[in-house]
């Protein structure tokens, strides 16, 4: 019975953060660091290989590498690693962390229409093993950098990105937290929620199609009942894609959100905060 009525009081608090997040409208552009705080960067494509096979990806660090940094692993959306996720992982060396965007499909795999996407996407995300796998075959690439402190590292991702680093969290991935920028949620055993060590940090558009309000339920409450950490931000009126950029003015669920995207990410560098990745 106390275990019911703990479910239903969770699932009336996230009704609650529904309702909430589709009417508070705060400006949050303030909170993100000011270009004066930013530092100098050096960038480059990097070869790494899973399982004898090359990945090809991106790593952005801070121009003064001084002792260890702490670092992050940024993962792509569907398409995969492009400018967009370069630019995030540019975004995060600004702030002196060092970044990796991962390769999730392969050297020379960069699917141009829907249907490859869907199928290069779906192969990854429908084999949790082969999911592991590659991100914890770029973790060790992040591991090896001379500059990189080991016991400071998270991980984020946009869209599939998203996904791919909430279910490498389920599968118990050895890093301090993940973060998930309108990823879905669907995918997610939540029968592994006892797994999870890290913090997890879930960005999400109250209006996104693609994420069900039952799924959102039953990934809080698994990990509720796994007595695990995490955050869920739910931005009122955004839609999926929130933070792309190339999505502005667009139609339909896949839509640009300044706010949100401001604000997503101003939770997100708090978030890191907080673990002391410092």
């Amino acid at each position: 019975m106390e275990r019911r009525l703990a479910v239903l009081s969770l699932f009336l608090i996230i009704h609650l953060q529904y309702i909430a997040a589709n009417v508070v409208n705060i400006n949050f552009a303030g909170m993100m660091a000011q270009d004066t705080d930013k530092q100098r960067i050096n960038t480059r494509s990097v070869v790494y290989q899973v399982d004898n096979k090359p990945f090809e990806g991106y790593v952005a660090t801070p121009q003064e590498l001084t002792g260890k940094h702490p670092a992050l692993l940024v993962v792509h959306g569907w398409e995969g690693v492009n400018a967009d996720t370069n630019r995030r992982a540019d975004d995060m060396a600004r702030l002196g962390y060092v970044a990796l965007a991962v390769d999730m499909y392969g050297q020379g795999v960069r699917p141009e229409t829907r249907e490859e996407r869907g199928a290069q996407a779906g192969a990854v995300r429908g084999n949790v093993t082969l999911l592991k796998q590659r991100m914890d075959g770029a973790l060790a690439y992040l591991w090896s950098l001379p500059y990189v402190r080991s016991s400071a590292i998270a991980a984020q991702g946009y869209c599939f990105g998203g996904s791919v680093v909430l279910q490498w969290a389920f599968t118990g991935a050895p890093v301090r937290g993940v973060v998930s920028f309108h990823g879905s949620l669907g995918q997610l055993d939540s029968t592994t929620a006892d797994l999870v060590t890290a913090n997890i940090m879930i960005a999400n558009g109250q209006q996104d199609t693609s994420v069900p309000f039952e799924d959102v339920v039953r990934v809080q409450t698994a990990l509720v009942e796994a007595d695990k950490t995490y955050t869920l931000h739910q931005y009122g009126g955004a839609r999926h894609c929130f933070t792309y950029v190339h999505a502005r003015g667009a139609t339909g669920n896949c839509v640009y959100d300044e706010q949100a995207d401001l604000r997503s990410h101003a939770h997100m560098e708090q978030f890191y905060k907080d673990l002391e990745l410092w």
